[in-house]
This record gives structure tokens, C-alpha cells and sequence, in this order.
């Protein structure tokens, strides 16, 4: 895991290695372990190297070709590094080191970028710099788990893993973009495809874009919708359960495995669910000296005590992290400044004290349960989407005047989080207009869907497969960032490519049965787990609302005001109505937070005395 950086001018002139080796040097936490850099001619490559495997020189970089075909700076781990070794050995490939990043460097080389990104198992964002024809190739992978942003202006291309390598430029992502800001505090917005600098985009997960001397071409060389085969999906349906569970049992076992390949120490950070647990029972069985951490935020929702309860019953040690009020202020504008986007939940808060603890310990390495939720069905609102398409769909509904209108209403609005178009309240239909993809991508996966049959099974897989991209980009913004702010590599076994297609292949019914939440996911963790977790409803690290309580002070005559233009009046009314809003109220005060660092220029420390000394 590490952090990359570039810059290439497509009018020719020369790229400075001087500016590449300071936008690196603005991540010193994605490259604790040493910091290299490349020039020639239009492009300038730079990467800070946090060492996991290989831990010798030959695992630094950039790394070029030896035949000079071409300069590598990757970012992440590929996990099957070992077959594709395999492959380019029979090739007549010869390798001088025992890590990935060689691997992905003779397969760039030698395969292109686009047959090489569909090869690979892992979690990447790469630069390759093609000396045979003067062009920058930039790829990340499938689900978006590692970043990758982009600035262009006057004939030069910037990228970097962080927005701060990007600002570290003079002139680039040095402007709030107003309206991405303001789709942050809409209801149900995540999306976290656009940053909120202007003049700044992210290569999308699934994308390799080739940057030449005429131009930029953008190419998906992955669109996770289209490669799910719905022939087969529909004869899954016909199965019997225990092949569902057999599939899912077989491929994460494997799958956590290889997620352990490690020269440092491996932890896991779990939650009071079955995800994570299920990860870490796993993991403890192939690498007993793993250590769990988990966040006990306090509160009657706490996760602690079942987190406590699942360690014990499967045998790994947990350390618990304490996060108390005091604690979860103190860790805001730190966490907002890790982010460097503003935040939608405080999980990302609370989660500061977590990564500091599990680094401060010697952590390097830890493996996460993000993503099965998306793939095996796990959130509320993916049942409230099936139970509205069978409840209109019911044959005594059906005839009724209400159940008509519901009908129309779910073919204008197939997903339960889409209720935006159903407010009363006027600007908030209108609001639908800042993110009409939001509107847009249902319908889509609808269609994509189409031979499934009944309609509500159809809606619940769309809107899950919407969840992959809508929902989940803040998770993994989330694991990255803070992750890699404690020089942490997070990695996530549910979204390895074997997991993924199980997941995205499972019908209905293997992922709500009987009201039973991920079923298929729930039947594998009985053998590691005890039982009363695993019945459990999903919290989702909860954090008391009390926490952020009296904190829209930071508001008065913020940079919010300013930004928004609000008068004195607007004010003196606004920042009431918010304080009573728990929800509004951390989306507010966290995009002060965000203005004031960013915008401002304000340090953490100073907006953390603020927010102390008020409330």
C-alpha cells in the first residue's frame, strides 16, 4: 500500500521532478517507508512506499521495465500475483524480487493495461508510463477500494492518491466547488464519484483512461452490472440453498487466505456483526497470532459487548477502543482532514481513536468486512425495496385505488431510498436535479435485470447492485483514508474477484430468506460464530447523537454562512433548526469543518480547541 503521484503535459513540455517529489511528500503517512521518483521528457512519476511485502529495495519504486518499455508507480495489492508470476514466467519473464509490484509491472508491459487490470485479484490504482508510444495509462480497480484523483489544465494532466498531492501544486484543487458541496447535505446522497475541489475528477472504479499528446481517452475495462451473467443468476434460483452457502463458504475461505500474504503484522477490525467476525474467526484460524480491534463508542447501542462475546466464542484476542464525547471532538477535524471530503456518518469520527491504537500497537496490515452487505443483501433497506414491490404487487392490491398508485409510484421510483421525488416539500424535489444520476441508475439496473422474475426479487438485486457503487464509495473512502492516515493498508476480502462474482450471482432468496438477512453469509458463520450475534438486527457503528450535541456554534459566522451567503437573520434562524436536527446537524457542522480546513485554512488543532471550548 502506498501513495502515487504524477504529472504529464500533453503539449510536450517538460514535467518536473522537483513538483511530482512534492506532491509525495505532501502523503508522508501513505509512504512512511521511503519516497521515489521518475522524469523524462513530458511526465514526471512519483510514489511513497508503505512496505508490506518485499520489504527489501527491490520493492521500491517507480519500477521501470528492464527491456525500457516503460515506469510503474502502483498503489495497492494484487492477490494473485502468484498465478500471474506463473503465467509470465512461462512467457519468459525473469523476476528480481518476490513482490506483487513486479508482477504488475511485466504484466503492464507486457500484456497492456487493459488485458493486464481484467487479470488481476486486488485492490490497485496504477500510473503506467508507455515509453514505446509517449503515452500515460491510469487504471484503478473493479469496485473503487484505492483512489485516484485528477486534475487537468493548460496542456497538464496531475493525478495523485490524495487530494493533498494534488494541492500540493500551486493552483490545482485550490477552489470549493459550491455545488458538489451542496449535494452533501441532500438526503441520501453518498456519491463520492466527485470531489468537492473544482477542476478535479476521479479515474471511476472500473476505468483505465489512456492520456496522450491529442488528448484523453477514457475506457471502462470494467462495468461490474454488465459482467454479471443474469442466465445464470435465474438458474441459481433453482438450486438447492445448500449449494448457495457451499459456493459462499468456499470461495471467502480462500479468499481471507489469500488476503493475509504479509511481511508485517496482519490485525482485523471488526464490529459487532458478522462480517467482520466472520473475517477474523477465519483469519485467526490461518494466522493465530492475529489481534482484533474494536470501537466501543459507548451508549446502548454499542457494539462492544457483542464484539467481546463473538472473540471469545471464536478464540482470537480483541483489544477494545474506547471512543467517549470527549474523544469523538477531539477526532473530528482529524478525521475530516484524513477524508479530505466532508462527512456523512459519524463512524468516520469515531473511528480516529481506532486506526491510531491498532498503529500505535505496530499494526501495518489489517482485513475488513466492507462490502457484504452490497453483495449478499445485507442492509434494511434493500428488504423495505423488495417488501414495497411485493406489497403492490399482491393480488389484493393490485385492484385497489391505493395499490394502483403505489404501482406507479415504484416504476418512477424503483428503490426505497429514492423517496426524494415522494417529499412534500418543494425544494427538496427540486434538489433531485443536483444528482440526477441518483434518478437515473435505477432504472438502469431495472433494466439490466429484466428476465428476473418476480419484480420485487428484480428490484432488490438492481437496488444492490446499486448499493456497490452509491452506497459503498463512502465506506471504502472511509477505510482508505483513515487507514492510510495511521499508514494502515485496509484490505477487504468480500471484494476479491472470487467473492464478488459468488455474491453478485446469488439469487434472492440465498440473501433474504424468511426475513433472514444475508442467509447464504449467515449459514457460514454459524460454524465460527455464536449464534445470538449472528440473529442480530445491523447497527452499523452506532455513535450516540449526543456526541456532536451544541456544536453548530462552529456555524456563526463560518465559512458555511459564507459559502451559502446566508444573511444575519438567515442565520440567527438556520443554526437553531439545525442544532435540533442530529442528522443535519453532523452534516453541517462536518462541512464547516471541511471549509474551514480547506478553505480557510484553519489547522485541526484550532478548529478542535473550537469545538471544545463550546460545547
Amino acid at each position: 500500500m502506498c501513495g502515487i503521484a504524477g504529472i504529464f503535459h500533453t503539449d510536450g513540455a517538460p514535467a518536473s521532478e522537483i513538483d511530482v517529489a512534492r506532491m509525495v511528500a505532501a502523503m508522508p503517512h501513505r509512504g512512511p517507508n521511503g519516497h521515489g521518483t521518475f522524469a523524462a521528457g513530458p511526465v514526471a512519476l512519483g510514489h511513497g512506499r508503505l512496505a508490506v511485502r518485499d520489504l527489501g529495495p527491490g520493492g521500491a519504486q517507480p519500477l521501470r521495465d528492464p527491456a525500457g518499455r516503460g515506469v510503474l508507480v502502483y498503489n495497492g495489492e494484487v492477490y494473485n500475483d502468484r498465478e500471474l508470476r506463473a503465467d509470465l514466467q512461462r512467457e519468459g519473464v525473469a523476476f528480481a524480487g518476490t513482490g506483487d509490484a513486479e508482477v504488475v509491472l511485466h504484466a503492464t508491459a507486457r500484456w497492456g493495461v487493459e488485458e493486464a487490470v481484467r487479470r488481476f485479484d486486488g485492490m490497485f490504482a496504477l500510473a503506467w508510463w508507455d515509453a514505446r508510444d509517449g503515452a500515460l495509462w491510469l487504471a484503478r480497480d473493479r469496485f473503487g477500494i484505492k483512489p485516484l484523483h485528477v486534475a487537468q489544465a493548460g496542456g497538464r494532466l496531475a493525478f495523485a492518491s490524495e487530494l493533498r498531492g494534488l494541492r500540493a501544486l500551486p493552483g490545482v484543487a485550490d477552489r470549493p466547488d459550491p455545488l458538489e458541496l451542496a449535494r452533501r447535505i441532500l438526503p441520501w446522497i453518498a456519491d463520492v464519484d466527485r470531489p468537492p475541489f473544482l477542476g478535479v475528477e476521479n479515474v471511476l472504479p472500473g476505468e483505465a483512461w489512456r492520456v496522450g499528446p491529442d488528448g484523453v481517452d477514457r475506457r471502462t475495462w470494467c462495468d461490474v452490472a454488465g459482467e454479471i451473467d443474469v442466465d445464470r443468476l435465474r438458474a441459481a434460483a433453482h438450486e438447492r440453498p445448500e449449494a448457495w452457502v457451499a459456493r459462499t463458504r468456499e470461495a471467502l475461505e480462500a479468499e481471507v487466505v489469500t488476503h493475509l500474504a504479509s511481511d508485517v503484522p496482519v490485525v482485523a477490525f471488526t464490529s459487532g456483526g458478522v462480517d467482520s467476525n466472520l473475517v477474523a474467526a477465519i483469519a485467526h484460524r490461518h494466522r493465530p497470532d492475529l489481534v482484533a480491534y474494536t470501537l466501543d463508542a459507548g451508549g446502548e447501542e454499542s457494539e462492544a459487548a457483542a464484539a467481546t462475546e463473538i472473540a471469545r466464542h471464536a478464540g482470537f484476542p480483541l483489544r477494545v477502543v474506547r471512543c467517549d464525547r470527549e474523544t469523538f471532538l477531539r477526532s473530528w477535524a482529524t478525521s475530516v482532514a484524513a477524508h479530505e471530503h466532508p462527512l456523512s456518518h459519524p463512524s468516520q469520527v469515531a473511528m480516529v481513536p481506532l486506526v491510531e491504537r491498532a498503529h500505535a500497537d505496530g499494526a501495518v496490515v489489517a482485513v475488513t468486512g466492507e462490502g457484504a452487505d452490497e453483495l449478499f443483501g445485507g442492509y434494511e433497506f434493500l428488504a423495505k425495496t423488495w417488501h414495497r414491490w411485493r406489497r403492490a404487487r399482491s393480488p389484493l392490491r393490485r385492484w385497489t385505488h391505493a395499490g394502483r398508485v403505489e404501482a406507479r409510484a415504484l416504476e418512477e421510483t424503483p428503490f426505497d431510498y429514492q423517496l426524494i421525488r415522494k417529499e412534500p416539500r418543494a425544494h427538496l424535489r427540486m434538489a433531485a436535479t443536483l444528482a440526477p444520476i441518483e434518478e437515473s441508475r435505477a432504472h438502469g439496473l431495472m433494466a439490466r435485470f429484466a428476465a428476473i422474475e418476480p419484480a420485487e426479487d428484480r428490484a432488490f438485486l438492481a437496488h444492490s447492485l446499486d448499493a456497490l457503487r452509491r452506497h459503498l464509495g463512502w465506506i471504502l473512502l472511509r477505510q482508505d483514508r483513515l487507514g492510510m492516515a495511521a499508514s494502515i493498508e485496509v484490505r477487504v476480502p468480500y471484494l476479491s474477484t472470487r467473492v464478488a462474482d459468488v455474491g453478485l450471482h446469488l439469487p434472492r432468496e440465498a440473501k433474504l430468506r424468511r426475513g433472514v438477512a444475508k442467509w447464504a453469509l449467515k449459514q457460514v458463520a454459524a460454524a465460527h460464530l455464536p449464534p445470538g450475534p449472528i440473529r442480530a438486527r445491523k447497527k452499523g457503528f452506532p455513535v450516540p447523537s449526543s456526541y456532536d450535541a451544541g456544536t453548530t456554534h462552529l456555524l456563526r459566522g463560518g465559512v458555511v454562512a459564507s459559502l451559502f451567503r446566508w444573511s444575519r437573520a438567515a442565520e440567527a434562524e438556520l443554526v437553531p433548526r439545525i442544532e435540533a436536527d442530529g442528522v443535519l446537524r453532523h452534516q453541517m457542522v462536518g462541512l464547516e469543518i471541511w471549509g474551514r480546513l480547506y478553505a480557510a485554512g484553519e489547522s485541526a488543532a484550532s478548529i478542535t480547541d473550537r469545538l471544545l471550548a463550546g460545547s
